[in-house]
């Protein structure tokens, strides 16, 4: 259950410093938070579509040690960011849509936590609320 989990975690963290600004101080840190966020949407999809997604993060996670001797999660950012690369450009279609999923889930609850206008979306998203604020 780790293994999955440091995954997606370290996935959310190479999307966040590849594709979002960082953040403005130490005491603006969302990226927990959107890891949370990420594995909240896993967990409450569809079992005919949470242990797709499971299986194939499992063979990203284990991807990084038959190429790099590490798995994923335990390899520096540039030795991430490289693979996280090379699965959003490969030729397999299932390669790209699970970096499309965590990418996509990623940017929008980063912009979701860190964008004030969006703030009562985001907080009714988190509750499970389809109604906003306002």
């Amino acid at each position: 259950m780790h293994f999955f989990q440091d995954t997606v975690s370290a996935l959310c963290y190479t999307v966040i410093r590849e594709r979002c600004r960082p953040p403005d101080s130490d005491e603006d840190f969302p990226q927990n938070q959107v890891v949370r966020f990420v594995l909240g949407q896993h967990e409450g999809s569809s079992w005919f579509v949470r242990t797709p997604i499971r299986a194939l993060t499992i063979g990203f996670g284990l991807w990084g040690l038959i190429r790099q001797g590490r798995c994923f999660h335990a390899s520096r950012h540039d030795v991430r960011a490289e693979q996280w690369a090379a699965w959003r450009t490969s030729r397999v279609r299932l390669c790209r849509d699970l970096m499309t999923f965590y990418e996509s889930l990623t940017i929008f609850s980063w912009f979701s936590y860190r964008t004030p206008d969006v703030e009562p979306a985001a907080e009714a998203l988190r509750r499970g609320s389809t109604r906003t604020a306002g």
